[in-house]
């Protein structure tokens, strides 16, 4: 691999990017300095969520397997809008892309195929470094200087590590650049300083909890799924604080707040987040056709097992796969029981690191977001368990 990286990746890409890679024998030339084989396949992981390379100024990711033929879907580009366009790339074709891409995988099933769907590709991470040194605090300063807002939205998860820099300093540039770059319309950032009004995120804003509503909006409008679990997330929330105040029976308020019109529409935030792909947003929805959330009336008719299992496989995460394999045992599948336990043991859901990994990258690499909601108890005195 080594001669394919050096003969033709390398020169591609600081061709590509001369101001950025500098010029070969240079110590600031463009250099692999990362790298890794990633396979997706049927019955394991299929999808990678959308993020930046924020480790690399530059990624190069080839393909080792035929679009069309081996899997459908792929790897694809995206904006903050929601919006997707896949690259359908054949065996030995590569993209190379700056950190500035939102991208992220979604594999599926080849319409017609042998359903042995498998997609392999092998990513290459370069740094404008010959020694692999971390210049990130450069690479956005500029633009961010200069007003964009996803430069000041990247810069600000890179400022701290500014030569000389003290903690406080880089805590409170990290914090402004978020802002400016939330109220100049980045959803990432604008979901970020939301969690951080919440205390979700240390930081030294204060709570609150109108100015995080208000920020969660933003994200909203550019169609980030998080911005609408924020929203559940805080709908809930407020639900349960309610229930708990101005005396009387806390315990009975609480046990009828299923009823709650704030829970329905919290549970629309999470349809509309899920029908963009969000994952836990997804797991939620198989919760809300479990405990019989949906509707608000309650009762058995509200329960309906077949969709809270689609959503917690669509999910694609091992909690959803196991509560799939608990509801499929339950139901005598004993085929898709088996298959569901091996889907979210793959992803090491039976591993001690699997819970704080999930804790730590959130739904999507960003810390802060919790797969367990404060649902209510259901109609009959449910509630769902956490994971």
């Amino acid at each position: 691999m080594r001669p394919y990286v050096d003969g033709v990746l390398t020169p591609a890409l600081r061709a590509l990017w001369p101001g950025t890679c500098g010029p070969p024998g240079t110590d600031r030339a463009c250099t692999p300095c990362y790298d890794l084989v990633r396979r997706y396949e049927r019955g394991k992981r299929r999808s990678h969520a959308a993020h930046y390379d924020g480790h690399a100024v530059a990624t190069a990711v080839v393909s080792l397997s035929d679009h069309g033929t081996d899997y459908e879907g792929g790897l694809y580009v995206s904006t903050s809008h929601g919006q997707r366009e896949y690259a359908a790339l054949g065996r030995g074709d590569a993209i190379l892309h700056r950190s500035t891409l939102l991208h992220g995988v979604e594999v599926h099933d080849v319409e017609g195929g042998d359903g042995r769907t498998e997609r392999w590709s092998w990513i290459v991470w370069f740094r404008d470094s010959a020694t692999c040194e971390d210049f990130g605090h450069e690479w956005f300063a500029d633009c961010a200087a200069r007003g964009s807002a996803l430069c000041r939205q990247l810069h600000s998860t890179k400022v701290g590590g500014t030569p000389g820099i003290s903690e406080e300093e880089a805590s409170r540039r990290m914090v402004e650049l978020s802002v400016q770059a939330a109220d100049g319309g980045s959803a990432y950032a604008a979901i970020k300083i939301a969690r951080a009004h919440l205390k979700l995120l240390p930081s030294s804003l204060p709570f609150d909890l109108g100015l995080a509503e208000r920020y969660f909006r933003i994200a909203i409008e550019s169609s980030a799924p998080d911005g609408h679990y924020g929203m559940a997330q805080i709908l809930l929330t407020t639900v349960k604080f309610e229930a708990s105040q101005g005396g009387g029976d806390a315990r009975a308020r609480w046990s009828d707040a299923f009823r709650d019109r704030r829970v329905q529409e919290a549970i629309a935030h999470l349809e509309r987040a899920a029908f963009s792909g969000h994952a836990f947003s997804q797991f939620n929805l198989g919760l809300v056709h479990t405990f019989g959330y949906h509707g608000g009336r309650g009762g058995r008719d509200a329960i309906d097992v077949d969709l809270a299992g689609m959503w917690f496989e669509r999910s694609g995460i091992p909690e959803g796969f196991m509560v799939a394999a608990g509801q499929a045992g339950a139901a005598g599948q004993k085929d898709r029981e088996r298959r569901m336990v091996d889907m979210a043991r793959s992803m090491g859901y039976f591993e001690p690191w699997r819970k704080e990994a999930r804790q730590r990258t959130g739904s999507g690499g960003a810390p802060g977001i919790d797969l367990n909601l404060p649902w209510p108890p259901a109609f009959d005195g449910r509630v769902p368990p956490e994971f």
